[in-house]
């Protein structure tokens, strides 16, 4: 197929190129000033490419300017033209290689399109002109062609293919961003465009150097032919407000849809991390496969506001026919990546947009969903046009408990803490341990959830019940066993390891849609979803024999030993497994509990009012709780002993001390933090 091109290329060759991103009021931070590039003697020998001399004069001088572009030191331009198409149909493809300086090692920095009272048509197009000697545009004429100015990947002519492919090394140079991302609007200026070019260091890094000239930006534009070249625009410019972005991102742009450029833009992607997401246009490729996130971006404005765009990129729609939940539990204070994937034209994508119906409880931050506070909400994901609506649970946090003979908790500046037996390190609490928000004590061992849904554990590992399983992520709930451990994922399956010896380890086959689970001595216990339980391991005292008349469950516990208790929906509780010493026989009347706790052979449980109720085993005198015990919010069971964590956050201890279980640690002024 015959095609009509002129190329012109003047200057270095590419260096590689990468891809940041970037939000200012949740992930968007902004890092400089505005400014401008125009592109001059388009089309002709004369082309160039340079910095507008006002706003580089601003650059410099502002203060305020992180972020600095610097000079031109390259350019291209190539046209094309289909064959057996009228030249109206081709584009003039431009680009400029741009040194940029930092004054900060910033990650993730793109130079986003932005509208201004200068620009034509509410674009990031301004200065259009004819050739001189030629007739000025009209208004109309500088509003259609400003409108059809592109972002565009730079590109060269394969004479084999007789197609154009993409620059090697420039994968990375375009981006693409959902409209949820754009909440930042610059100090005089009238809003961002949804794309933009990426600032990559002297090794195509993410990381800008601070060193003069070490950094790169490819701006490329695509210019609309006319029929006639007199017509032809022979000079325009385009302007961009460098933001930084805590979510990383690669764009598989309009120029690179082929199988070569899906392969570049997912090897790129995995040399920046498994957290970077892809942006993909399912309206032209329906799949893209790759370990990352892939996010589907089937409309991408160029004008207008976001309320009234006036212009596209492209611009389609498709039905989401199924959805797969990956986060249908949360606990509160975690921040997890992604939350659904819809279908979109045969392909499965993280939706462009996710909105929490309740964003007191739920929303996005940075790309990531934040529990706020415990509560039952929903989470609509918006993507081409669709949008689907899905559950999200979100529970409390455990912040303090007790294993067989020491104690876990969180202080309330987050630090954790551990007293009691440390005969296998289990109260050794890891150095650097940050971003805690639940524990959950064990036999001799200890574990720890951090809020990126990362676990870590310490203490005895006979059993290899501290080895976590590798890639193990999403969790939002754990649980000690006595030589095992349990981990709930936010899609509602659950992970054990450690010891085995009665099957206590062996999470039963196509176990989904779960909302807690507990270890006890040698036997484990998981929640669904509909209020019903299922029960694994050790069983010589019926500890797995789940009563039939038990449907409408709220909350577990495994005991420490070998019984089991229970919270009700009606605020009743249920107990059933080994009952040698009482822990089977529930006080009459029982009712308003809202927490319950399970030692080895005794039970104790919060009612509404913040009192405890205690029944079983007394050797230890874990049934006597101190008189002054009032205004209790949580509650937590030892083997022997008990926790119970007050409004103030003041923790009260009881029970056996054989191991100095209940000798808070002396470090002042003492306080946990609240669930």
């Amino acid at each position: 197929m015959k095609k009509i091109l002129i190329a012109v290329l003047i200057g270095v060759a590419f260096t590689a190129c990468g891809q940041p991103n970037t939000k200012p009021s949740s992930s968007f931070k902004p890092v400089g000033t505005p400014f401008t590039i125009v592109f001059d003697g388009l089309g002709t020998a004369n082309f160039t490419a340079s910095l507008s001399s006002t706003l580089k004069t601003q650059a410099f001088t502002d203060q305020q300017a992180t972020v600095t572009p610097i000079r031109v030191v390259a350019r291209g331009s190539l046209d094309f033209v289909p064959n057996g198409e009228p030249r109206s149909s081709g584009f003039r493809y431009v680009y400029a290689v741009v040194s940029v300086n930092s004054t900060d090692n910033l990650e993730n920095v793109s130079f986003l399109g932005v509208r201004s009272s200068s620009s034509i048509a509410d674009t990031a197009i301004s200065a259009a002109i004819r050739a001189p000697g030629g007739v000025a545009f009209s208004p109309s004429e500088l509003e259609a062609l400003a409108l059809g100015v592109k972002p565009a990947q730079p590109v060269s002519y394969n004479s084999v293919t007789k197609s154009l492919v993409p620059l090697p090394n420039t994968e990375d140079t375009v981006q693409y961003l959902p409209e949820s991302a754009l909440d930042y609007v610059p100090n005089g200026m009238n809003g961002l465009l949804p794309y933009g070019f990426t600032v990559l260091n002297s090794t195509g890094g993410r990381t800008l150097e601070t060193t003069s000239n070490a950094n790169r930006m490819i701006v490329g534009m695509k210019v609309p032919l006319a029929a006639n070249p007199i017509n032809d625009p022979y000079a325009f410019a385009f302007s961009a407000v460098p933001i930084s972005d805590s979510v990383t991102r690669v764009t598989q742009s309009l120029e690179a849809q082929t199988p070569e450029g899906s392969a570049a833009v997912v090897a790129r992607a995995a040399t920046l991390g498994s957290q970077t997401s892809i942006t993909v246009l399912p309206s032209v490729q329906p799949s893209l496969a790759s370990a990352n996130p892939v996010n589907a971006l089937c409309s991408l404005r160029t004008a207008g506001s976001a309320s009234q765009p006036t212009g596209y990129l492209i611009n389609r729609t498709f039905l989401a026919s199924h959805l797969a939940a990956n986060i249908t539990i949360i606990t509160k204070g975690q921040k997890l990546a992604s939350s659904v994937r819809v279908n979109l034209n045969g392909g499965y994508y993280v939706p462009a947009q996710i909105i929490a119906a309740n964003p007191n409880l739920l929303h996005m931050t940075g790309g990531l969903l934040e529990a706020l506070e415990a509560g039952e909400t929903s989470i609509t994901s918006n993507a081409c046009g669709s949008s689907i609506t899905s559950s999200v649970r979100i529970q409390k946090a455990t912040t303090f408990d007790g294993g067989d003979f020491h104690s876990l908790a969180i202080k309330s500046d987050g630090q954790v803490i551990a007293w009691g037996d440390n005969f296998y390190g289990e109260a050794s609490v890891p150095n650097n341990l940050t971003d805690v928000i639940s524990v959950s004590a064990g036999g001799p061992h200890s574990l720890a959830l951090k809020s990126n849904g990362t676990v870590i554990a310490w203490g005895y590992n006979r059993f290899g019940q501290t080895t976590i399983p590798n890639n193990l992520s999403n969790v939002v709930a754990i649980s000690a066993g006595g030589y095992q451990s349990l981990a709930l994922k936010s899609d509602g399956t659950v992970v054990a390891w450690g010891n085995n010896n009665f099957g206590q380890s062996n999470v039963p086959p196509d176990l989904t849609k779960m909302i807690g689970v507990s270890g006890g001595d040698f036997h484990s216990l998981a929640l669904k979803s509909d209020g019903t339980m299922v029960a694994w391991g050790n069983n010589d005292q019926g500890q797995t024999n789940i009563p039939s008349s038990i449907t409408a469950v709220q909350s577990i516990r495994a005991g420490h030993g070998r019984h089991n208790l229970v919270l009700q929906n009606d605020n009743t509780v249920k107990a059933w497994g080994n009952n040698e010493f009482g822990q089977l026989d529930i006080p009459n009347p029982l009712d308003n509990v809202i927490a319950i706790a399970a030692g080895t052979d005794h039970n104790l449980v919060l009612k509404a009012d913040g009192s405890l109720v205690l029944w079983g085993d007394n050797t230890y005198d874990q049934l006597n709780a101190p008189s002054n015990i009032t205004n209790v919010v949580a509650i937590a069971a030892g083997a022997f002993h008990n926790l119970a964590l007050q409004a103030d956050g003041k923790m009260l201890v009881f029970g056996s001390n054989l191991f100095e279980q209940l000798e808070l640690p002396n470090i002042g002024s003492l306080t946990f933090k609240l669930p």
